[in-house]
Order: structure tokens, then C-alpha cells, then sequence
């Protein structure tokens, strides 16, 4: 910045002056001159000092107005590829797509019923960019081993989907029609009945199995598989001898008559099944929903999760969505980030005592 030709002469002048003559006209001079060199002097001070404050600020908040989502978002799902929870992200995810206006990049990362997903999104950068599915094995695996993540401190909730069924399954042409029949070969054959589960022991299908084991004191064997497709091709194969798997996983399977459920382990009888009975209604206290929904390392920016919660709200109302999801009896179950958070924390607790019930809670 040039500076004028007068602040020039002034500045350039010593800072103190000699008056020759030391009459009072002089002195005032000289006591005018410095007077303006030091009022220049301080509003230089202050105009830098408010701009380094303003560049400060500016760097620490970020632009307001930076823009949300401008590249690809990657979802990893802790689930093997066909599953029905990897089905139905996939479909609500190319539905979302449009309005978030970027792609959407599933990315399978099956391992320890979930954990090795979790584990990879929470270590990630909050910048909206890397999200996970999660399920109730969010914190139910936290409950049950050390893992390397908070199931609340180290993740922002994003949005609430949608909620499988599950219920206890067995082969089509198996001679056992009800859960009382396969409940009485099981005791007859005492650790040789089997029953396959997807995921690690503390699943959802072992869970509700061994609230029937406990009951019933019946000593049968779970069997973990990654995913529901292994589980019913094992089940098929005759691997197994029952298995306790999302309703929506075999679907298709049931209708078509290879396998038959013998009871739901919902709240209230599935609309696409209402002959089958529930747990509850057979007499044991159980009854376990599976919510799932997306989330992200903690941190995420506040842009992102709006802008999230409102492509994904719109696209569970897409007529494909719900109809897919209607047909795998899933419900559409859409929840706010604070209302899936909340619901989650409730859970947590639930959790918790149930597997304490089964003394899988870890030491």
C-alpha cells in the first residue's frame, strides 16, 4: 500500500524535533505533528489487528455456505453381498441418490457380525463422506467384547430405515410343522441338533434360540455364517437343522415352498405370513425388532446430516422402496438422526439385559 506524500515527510521526519528557536509557535507545531503520527500510528494497529481476527475466525468456523455433498458417498455394509438388509440399502440408496445429487457407493465389509465395519467407519474423516449401516449389532457387540469404538461417542446417527423380522426356519420338506415339534427333536437328540445363525453368537437369530434353549432347557448348537445366503443354502443342504434368519432373506424361498417358518420372533404377526404365530404368542417372552439405519464417525458437519435425513426421507418414499420392502417384510421406519439416536440409546439398555440373561455381557 503506497502511502501519501505528506504521511511520507511526516514518518520519514525523527520522532522527536527540535524547535531552533524555542518560541511557543514551534512547540505547538512540533507537538501537532507528533500528534498525528501517533493517532496514524494506532489506527494502522487496529486495522491490522481486526483483520488477522477475521481471517482467524474465518479459518476456525469454515464457509457457511460450503456446499454438501460435491463427490461420491460410500456406505459400507457389514453384511455379506445379498443379504436382505445389502438388498434393500442398495435399492434406498440409488433412490437417494437423485437428490443428494452425487453416487452412492456400497462397499460390503463382512466380519465379526458387523464390528470390522464399524471399526472402519468410525476412525474415518467427519466429513460426511464415508457412512455404515448399523444395526442393533452397534452396541450389542460392545456390550459383549472389547471393540475399538464407543457405540455413541464415536458416531453421529444419521437416519433410521427401516426394521427386519426374524423368525425360526426350517427346511420345507422337514418332518417338524411346528416349533413344538422341532423343540421335541432337539431334545431328543441333545447336542446334535444344529441351528445355523448369520453373524457371530449374540445375533439376533442366537439370542432368540437361546431364549427357547433357556425355556425349554434344550441344549442345541448354533452355527454362524456371514451372511443369510449361506445360511439358507446350508439349511437346504441339509448342514443344518433349523436356522433363525430375517424373514426378508427368505422370502422368496418360502413362498416358493424350500423352507417353512414355524414362528416370528416380532411384536405383532407379519402381514405377508399372518397364519404363522409369533414367539409371544406360543408362550415365550421374547420379541425382538431389528431397526437398522446409516450413521457416521462422530463429528459430522450439520449440513450433512440435514442434508442426508432429507434425501434418504424422501427416498423411503419412493414406490419401489416400499413395495420391495413390503414384499421382503420390511417396514419402512424412517427416524430423524435425533430420533434414531434416542431410540438407539433405549435399545442399548434392552440390550443389555438380554444378554446378561444369557451371560454374554463381557467381564
Amino acid at each position: 500500500m503506497k502511502m501519501t506524500r505528506r504521511y511520507q515527510s511526516m514518518v520519514s521526519k525523527p520522532a522527536v524535533q527540535v524547535c531552533a528557536d524555542e518560541t511557543r509557535p514551534c512547540l505547538e507545531k512540533m507537538n501537532k505533528t507528533e500528534g498525528k503520527m501517533q493517532s496514524l500510528t494506532q489506527l494502522g494497529v487496529r486495522m491490522l489487528s481486526t483483520a488477522v481476527i477475521g481471517v482467524t475466525l474465518f479459518l476456525a468456523s469454515g464457509s457457511p455456505t460450503e456446499a454438501y455433498p460435491v463427490r461420491p458417498i460410500k456406505i459400507v455394509v457389514g453384511f455379506a453381498p445379498g443379504g436382505s438388509i445389502d438388498g434393500a440399502m442398495r435399492l434406498i440408496a440409488s433412490k437417494a441418490e437423485k437428490y443428494l445429487g452425487q453416487p452412492i457407493i456400497i462397499e460390503n465389509m463382512p466380519g465379526a457380525g458387523g464390528t470390522v465395519s464399524y471399526i472402519r467407519v468410525s476412525s474415518s474423516p467427519p466429513d460426511g463422506y464415508t457412512l455404515v449401516v448399523t444395526t442393533l449389532t452397534v452396541f450389542r457387540n460392545a456390550l459383549m467384547q472389547d471393540v475399538q469404538y464407543d457405540p455413541f461417542r464415536d458416531f453421529t446417527y444419521v437416519a433410521g430405515l427401516s426394521n427386519v423380522s426374524l423368525a425360526v426356519i426350517t427346511k420345507g420338506t422337514a418332518p417338524w410343522k411346528t416349533l413344538a415339534e422341532l423343540i421335541e427333536f432337539g431334545k431328543a437328540n441333545a447336542g446334535k441338533f444344529t441351528y445355523g445363525i448369520t453373524g457371530s453368537l449374540g445375533s439376533s437369530g442366537h439370542l432368540i434360540m437361546s431364549e427357547i434353549a433357556l425355556r425349554e432347557n434344550v441344549n442345541w448348537l448354533p452355527v454362524p455364517y456371514r451372511g443369510s445366503p449361506d445360511t439358507g443354502r446350508a439349511l437346504l443342504s441339509g448342514d443344518i437343522h433349523a436356522a433363525a434368519d430375517t424373514t426378508s432373506a427368505i422370502a422368496g424361498q418360502v413362498d416358493a415352498g424350500e423352507l417353512r417358518i414355524l414362528a416370528t420372533a416380532g411384536s405383532r404377526r407379519s402381514p405377508r405370513w399372518p397364519t404363522t404365530p409369533t414367539l409371544k404368542e406360543l408362550g415365550y417372552d421374547i420379541s425382538i425388532d431389528s431397526p437398522w439405519g446409516l450413521a457416521g464417525p462422530a463429528g459430522l458437519p450439520v449440513i450433512a446430516v440435514q442434508t442426508l435425513e432429507s434425501a434418504f426421507q424422501k427416498a423411503l418414499q419412493d414406490p419401489d422402496v416400499v413395495a420391495v420392502l413390503t414384499k421382503g417384510d420390511q417396514d419402512v421406519r424412517y427416524q430423524s438422526a435425533a430420533d434414531y439416536e434416542a431410540s438407539s440409546r433405549s435399545f442399548f439398555g434392552t440390550e443389555r439385559a438380554l444378554l446378561g440373561r444369557h451371560g454374554l455381557l463381557k467381564k
